[in-house]
């Protein structure tokens, strides 16, 4: 039994040094666009610094929209980027460099839509100088920003160098709210249970 129990030990005591992933479902007013305008939601996830930001993932799911009337045709992407709002989810991997973007075309904007968020990777668990961040932006078929001068985000969601998230709504335009998953068990935790169990049939065997 010393035998069994000893490496399980230590690998749960390594699973713990990870941080868990954090998700976050973000709602998006967009009634102050005009329905007859077209354009793009537009989804970044870049690191603030390649030289000193740590590996992220942000991954989007669950998209829902109202009122709004989408060309797939126009949808594209940048960096690493892959998926689709309509093939869930969209992975972005920050270490890709440079900009990391997908953009979901837009024939008619609606008043509203929202999804969740998951970030994960070394950057939620080890503290560096620069963090990374997730933006969301409304654009027209120009690529202007549609909620005033160019850079005004719709929604943000920041992973701070010293490991913390920050979220960044914007008054009157959109809400950002910690989300719960069913209780499905983590990959980790799966694979800690078929260690153990592989572990007790070798234990079995020997002692057979």
């Amino acid at each position: 039994m010393k035998l069994i129990l000893l490496p399980l030990i230590v690998l749960g005591s390594i699973a713990t040094l990870a941080a868990a992933p954090v998700s976050y479902t973000v709602s998006v007013d967009s009634s102050s666009i005009s329905h007859s305008t077209a354009g793009y939601i537009e989804i970044q996830f870049n690191q603030a610094n390649a030289l000193t930001s740590l590996a992220a993932t942000a991954s989007v799911f669950n998209f829902s929209a109202t009122g709004f009337t989408f060309d797939h045709s126009l949808d594209g992407s940048l960096g690493g980027v892959t998926g689709s709002l309509w093939a869930p989810p969209v992975e972005f991997d920050n270490t890709v460099g440079g900009s990391n973007y997908y953009d979901a075309g837009v024939t008619a904007f609606g008043t509203g839509f929202s999804f969740v968020v998951t970030l994960d990777g070394a950057a939620l668990g080890t503290s560096s100088t620069d963090g990374s961040e997730f933006f969301v932006y409304l654009l027209d078929t120009n690529y202007s920003n549609l909620l005033g001068p160019d850079g005004t985000i719709a929604a943000a969601v920041t992973i701070n160098g010293d490991t913390t998230i920050t979220t960044n709504p914007v008054s009157g335009r959109s809400t950002i709210n910690s989300y719960t998953a069913s209780e499905t068990p983590e990959p980790s935790t799966v694979l800690l249970f078929g260690i153990g169990g592989a572990m007790v049939a070798i234990r079995r065997r020997r002692t057979a």
